[in-house]
């Protein structure tokens, strides 16, 4: 079996700080085909989406709308940004206005909601609120145009037309946050444990073609190197948005780690991040850290909807970021094949809200920073997918939203 310790992907989080360069200003449209506005009884928003694909730290954005609708009191407009941030653009004003054609812009000196423009194409006008709610975010990723008809069970129409004008400075340092130091299992961020393998996921952090290392590890991959407490680290991954490395067991629990990222383009800040005894996270099927967990039942198959455990059988399942161990061990080394490294603490599992007696918790042998926890599903379960968790000594519990399925 071949487990891919923390490929996954991530959303965009927000980046500050990326270097000064001169400033872009780009245009994207909506190339859809025209959206219908159904009756607000059927609960269902017009969705317009726009794809940025350029990395730029934000400045500016203004928003083109064109929709044809016959009383602009019944509807709501919405514009979200690549990360998420809502900016109301109207909410249920200007009462028998057909029609809205205009372009918002924060610096326009009247708001839209205030001159209600009869003739189509006037403007452009300041939304409800400011779209400077998006600067200093990345553009990159889906925007949405969202238009809800919250008042008329007659009234329908459509977004005829959408698009975005993006100010922002191109982002080509090194670039990444607190918030995007992930666990490779879980993708919980913001803490690292001894020993665990993160994922950081930003901007200018290696090659444009994601490169893996080979069965040893060093502690640079195509250029790209992760400094820990500004130690070097071994790394498993390099790309151009994401970096895995192992973070070294000599790092202290309970202190504040510094965590750097140097890459062909340069060299990022330093990003301040807690260190915790251990910070688990068990591995699923998703690369999104949820749903059906990776774990072999006893026969050796991998347990799933349609391969289940027995119950009063053991399964093995692996996780990361478990912490301490028995012995002392080297980051960026395979555990043995010839012998079993433990942990230094006790692991309780939990199954379907039932104990399930831990038989061996500690490295998974042959793989770097992978652990492996064998575990006894519980004899009086009932048939079905149950939750499953583990528990450190710390506190520190596995994500929620796993589940494994049982006989």
């Amino acid at each position: 079996m071949r487990i891919n310790t923390g490929l996954a992907v991530l959303p965009c989080f927000l980046l500050l700080g990326a270097a000064m360069n001169a400033q872009t200003t780009t245009t994207y449209t909506y190339s859809g085909s025209p959206i219908g506005i159904p009756t607000a009884n059927t609960g269902v928003s017009a969705v317009a989406q726009i794809y940025v694909p350029d990395n730029l730290t934000i400045s500016s954005v203004t928003v083109q709308v064109q929709v044809t609708y016959p009383n602009a009191a019944d509807l709501q407009v919405y514009l979200f940004s690549a990360e998420g941030t809502r900016t109301v653009l109207l909410q249920n004003n200007c009462g028998n206005l057909a029609n809205i054609n205009t372009t918002f812009d924060d610096n326009a000196q009247t708001m839209f909601s205030s001159y209600c423009p009869v003739e189509a194409g006037r403007g452009p006008f300041k939304p409800n609120q400011p779209l400077a709610n998006s600067k200093g975010q990345d553009a990159a990723g889906y925007w949405d145009l969202v238009v809800s008809n919250t008042n008329s069970s007659t009234n329908t129409g459509t977004i005829q037309a959408f698009s975005l004008t993006i100010t922002g400075t191109a982002i080509t340092t090194p670039t990444f946050t607190a918030g995007s130091v992930v666990n490779s299992a879980s993708l919980a961020g913001g803490v690292i444990a001894p020993g665990e393998v993160v994922s950081i996921f930003g901007f200018s952090l290696g090659p444009q073609t994601g490169v893996s290392s080979g069965s040893t590890l060093g502690t640079s991959l195509s250029g790209t190197t992760v400094n820990v407490n500004g130690t070097p680290a071994p790394i498993l991954y390099a790309s151009y948005n994401q970096v895995n490395f192992q973070v070294p067991y000599t790092v202290s629990a309970g202190t504040t780690a510094q965590i750097q990222v140097q890459s062909s383009t340069g060299t990022s800040a330093n990003v301040n991040v807690d260190v915790l005894s251990s910070a688990a996270g068990l591995f699923t099927n998703q690369s999104n850290g949820q749903g059906q967990v990776l774990a072999v039942n006893q026969d050796g198959t991998v347990n799933s909807s349609s391969n289940p455990a027995a119950p009063g059988s053991y399964v093995s399942l692996y996780a990361d970021g478990l912490g301490p161990l028995s012995e002392t061990f080297n980051a960026g080394t395979a555990a043995p094949t010839n012998s079993l490294v433990t942990l230094s603490g006790q692991v309780t599992a939990i199954i379907g809200g039932l104990s399930a007696p831990v038989q061996f918790a500690g490295l998974a042998p042959g793989y770097v920073g992978l652990y492996q926890i064998n575990v006894r599903i519980p004899a009086t379960i009932t048939a079905g997918t149950h939750r499953v968790f583990i528990i450190l000594p710390n506190g520190y519990s596995s994500q929620p939203g796993v589940y494994i399925t049982v006989q």
